[in-house]
């Protein structure tokens, strides 16, 4: 998730809270609203940054039934 942020600038909690249904694989982009702005985003999606996300997706990320990307949870101390 580091390439992500590198490549595209998203913030920490914008990443957290990415969904599958926010990345389009065939347009390379992802879109979403953006936690600080409360803004709508559409982003191009590197392929590096495809590809470390697809791999984290596949292999890296827990099994769960979650849209999420991450494991993690998005609640905010």
């Amino acid at each position: 998730m580091v390439v992500l942020a590198v490549s595209t600038g998203l913030r920490c909690c914008d990443i957290v809270a990415l969904r599958l249904d926010q990345i389009d694989w065939r347009r390379d982009e992802i879109r979403l609203v953006q936690a600080k702005t409360s803004r709508p985003l559409v982003l191009p999606l590197p392929p590096l940054a495809g590809n470390a996300v697809a791999e984290w997706i596949l292999h890296g990320r827990p099994d769960c039934d979650a849209r999420k990307c991450s494991s993690g949870s998005d609640r905010r101390s």
